[in-house]
């Protein structure tokens, strides 16, 4: 990636589509085979900061330094600023060395010294948003490069905007039509002129994980749960990317990387729902998990998803949703060798966005801390996890009765504590300290969690949860030592809660672990009265669908 990529430019399949296109058309445009045709223009469509002026960028140098002795004359503008200064003729001229011409005097000129022009234009997206006096007569003298037939002239254009597409074949929604003060009915560039084209991040696996080590350059390769991270958080946009990997800094832009405003069409979002569910469907379990992460956005047939209940059951454009989703970058789609048309979602985030739609909310932080619980994302990683068990504790919690007084997991001091923002057992009445779960301060008598179910009168049932997190195997010792803490411990609880009134008549442990577990270590649980909530318990009843789709050990 150059200039603004560290001096390199990674090629991955959507810029190689775009690049051998480029050439292609530019090798016969030199020949002259385009005499009397049009229809060879292209529009250059991908989200803000996923290198769509890199590529042109090294386009431009590469076609000079090709076609440069064949009489082709490359041609770059940005339309980056306000108000719109500047027009395609103006310069075109210049690059050519000719006073100011019209489009049709800058093609007979160009015919009469048999020179050709590759014009390229970024930024197009600032041109629909300036004065039309100005923005009318550029967009024109571009229709008139799509539409002319002299075969001289190849133009590429591009921009930022999600809208663009819409803008350029006059497809924006009347909403939006103030927003853009330039954009009128009258230019259309539609797919006889310009053809689109799009760029997509980097979310296959072996790409991402060439474009991190390149941006690492000597530095050493990041660690898997720090490659996870950056996959899920920059969603292999190509500037997210260089700013989390090189600068540490992460300005994300929101519709780059979730679903804002897609709520604003339900059909929308069933269209995306349904994507997911094929995606989900057939994603084979992986060791690797940002291999695992990857299969969010693997591609499926457009036609399996326009073929589900769901989306055929509602109303809507089918076609159109899929482009607009396209523009947003909330979809990728492509045609594979034999022309089957192929659609995955835009970024790996948009499958926990999808899921905080139906208030299972895991955000891209939390879920690498499941995959990875240990170190600096050891507490995330329980605290997620026990915000589903909490969501599902009558599943689990061997109790006559639950009441919850909230989904919170709160701290409780247990112990003689000073810490201000953790509450004292001793100062709690025994409404505070009944049906809601706890997280011990310190947690240094064996449980991650407690919940106490009141009884009768002051009495209590006091459950004790230890969590353990991962997937490697819990050995001999680990499980005597859980049945040994629980069980030292337990004398010095009853004691603790008599201080405030409240009798403990009964202690109930549990073990919930997503670790491998063998009968011999089983067996010792079992013995010392644990109450083992496994992987696979976990899967059926607690663990929801984003959470699986995070691979073993939660499937």
């Amino acid at each position: 990636m150059q200039d603004n990529y560290s001096d390199f430019f990674y090629i991955d399949a959507s810029r190689l589509i775009v690049i051998r296109d480029t050439e292609s058309t530019l090798r016969r445009l030199v020949k002259g085979q385009f005499k009397h045709r049009n229809g060879f223009c292209r529009l250059l469509l991908g989200h803000k900061g996923v290198g769509k002026t890199t590529l042109l960028d090294c386009i431009a140098k590469a076609a000079h330094s090709v076609y440069g002795k064949q009489n082709l004359i490359v041609c770059c503008t940005a339309f980056n600023c306000k108000p719109v200064a500047g027009f395609p003729s103006t310069a075109i001229a210049k690059s050519i060395g000719v006073s100011n011409k019209t489009i049709v005097q800058l093609n007979s000129y160009l015919e009469k010294v048999d020179k050709f022009v590759l014009f390229i234009a970024d930024e197009l997206d600032s041109v629909f948003s300036s004065e039309p006096s100005i923005g009318h007569a550029i967009i024109g003298e571009i229709a008139e490069i799509g539409d002319s037939r002299v075969g001289r002239m190849h133009c590429i254009i591009s921009g930022s905007s999600s809208h663009l597409r819409q803008l350029c074949f006059c497809k924006l929604p009347a909403d939006y039509e103030k927003k853009f003060p330039s954009y009128s009915k009258r230019f259309d560039l539609n797919s006889t002129k310009f053809s689109a084209r799009w760029i997509h991040p980097f979310l296959e696996k072996d790409d991402f994980c060439k474009v991190v080590r390149l941006l690492r350059k000597d530095s050493p390769e990041p660690d898997e749960p720090a490659m996870v991270n950056i996959y899920l958080q920059t969603g292999g946009n190509a500037r997210h990317m260089q700013n989390m990997v090189q600068l540490d800094t992460m300005n994300v832009d929101s519709y780059s990387l979730s679903l804002k405003s897609v709520s604003e069409s339900a059909y929308d979002l069933s269209v995306l729902k349904g994507v997911l569910n094929c995606v989900t469907d057939f994603m084979p379990d992986c060791e690797n998990s940002l291999e695992r992460m990857a299969q969010w956005t693997r591609y499926v047939t457009l036609a399996s998803v326009e073929n589900l209940d769901q989306i055929r059951s509602l109303e809507g454009d089918f076609k159109r949703s899929i482009y607009n989703l396209s523009d947003r970058g909330l979809l990728r789609f492509k045609d594979d060798f034999d022309a089957t048309t192929m659609v995955s979602l835009g970024t790996p985030r948009i499958c926990l966005e999808l899921n905080r739609s139906d208030k299972c909310d895991l955000s891209a932080r939390e879920a690498t801390a499941l995959l990875f619980p240990h170190g600096k994302l050891s507490q995330t990683a329980e605290d997620v996890a026990m915000r589903f068990l909490i969501k599902q504790a009558k599943q689990w919690i061997q109790s006559d009765h639950i009441v919850l007084k909230h989904d919170g997991c709160e701290l409780l001091a247990i112990s003689k504590c000073n810490k201000p923002e953790v509450r004292n057992l001793h100062s709690m009445s025994m409404d505070d300290i009944v049906n809601c779960f706890w997280k011990e301060y310190p947690d240094s008598f064996g449980a991650d969690a407690v919940f106490n179910e009141a009884k009768q009168g002051d009495t209590v049932i006091s459950h004790r949860i230890q969590l353990k997190l991962g997937k490697s195997r819990i050995m001999n010792a680990d499980a005597e030592g859980i049945v040994n803490k629980f069980h030292t411990h337990a004398p010095t609880i009853v004691k603790q809660y008599q201080l405030c009134g409240i009798t403990v008549s009964e202690q109930k442990f549990y073990l919930v672990t997503t670790r491998q577990l063998a009968q011999a270590e089983t067996t010792i649980l079992q013995n010392g009265n644990i109450i083992i909530k496994d992987s696979a318990f976990l899967s059926q009843n607690i663990w929801p669908p984003i959470v699986k789709n995070l691979g073993a050990p939660f499937r």
